[in-house]
């Protein structure tokens, strides 16, 4: 018996992408905000769809600095949780490889499972703060900006972006103009 599948019309299938593509600004934004938190040095982000024909990966580049395994394990587990913070109705079609997950895996392989639940726990709790969701969107505003014209976000200006935030700059909207020389929708 042949099953009659449903065509995905142009229309719904750049509203996926551009879905996907939006919670992966999210999960890079998660990276970033909580990497800066953390001292990490950000020298770019980068965000592409995960169907790139060169493979090319979305990702936040920082320096190498040290820090403590938790530390790095926080970073990591930023990705997911702050793609919570979008529209909870998409869903990811197709993730291919979970870096992150593997990261993980790898850094957390001798640890008791209650210590990576509590890591966790305080990433989650990290996230929720106002001022750090408020550094969150507007990192995915000025992204979805760079997104567009498929240009990196420069570390200098990330970290501008985020500091400006987590200080609870009053003038959100005429700083972020100012950053992308764009107005940006509140």
């Amino acid at each position: 018996m042949n099953k009659k599948t449903k065509k995905m019309s142009d229309k719904e299938a750049y509203e996926l992408v551009s879905a996907e593509r939006k919670l992966t600004i999210f999960h890079e934004a998660g990276h970033a905000v909580i990497g800066h938190m953390h001292g990490h040095k950000i020298n770019y982000i980068e965000v592409h769809s995960y169907y790139e024909e060169d493979g090319t990966k979305p990702r936040v580049e920082y320096s190498e600095i040290s820090c403590s395994d938790s530390e790095r394990a926080m970073v990591i587990m930023a990705g997911t949780i702050a793609e919570g913070l979008c529209d909870r109705s998409i869903e990811r079609r197709n993730m291919g490889e979970n870096s992150d997950g593997e990261k993980l895996k790898d850094l957390a392989r001798f640890w008791k499972d209650d210590a990576l639940y509590e890591l966790r726990r305080k990433t989650m709790q990290l996230l929720s703060r106002e001022d750090v969701a408020r550094a969150i969107n507007d990192l995915v505003d000025v992204l979805d900006i760079h997104q567009t014209y498929e240009e990196p976000l420069d570390g200098k200006t990330a970290h501008k972006i985020i500091r400006n935030a987590l200080e609870d700059n009053s003038d959100r909207k005429a700083f972020l103009a100012e950053v992308t020389g764009q107005e940006v929708e509140e």
